[in-house]
């Protein structure tokens, strides 16, 4: 494993993006769902 990336590349961080975004989206339904 050679470390050659510092940082994140594009599509890493919107990968990373994407998954946060989809599970707190479905946080908020199902949280949202209870509540009413």
């Amino acid at each position: 494993m050679k470390k050659n990336k510092k940082a994140f590349t594009l599509i890493e961080l919107l990968v990373t993006i994407a998954i946060i975004s989809t599970l707190s989206s479905i946080a908020i339904v199902s949280f949202s769902g209870q509540t009413a």
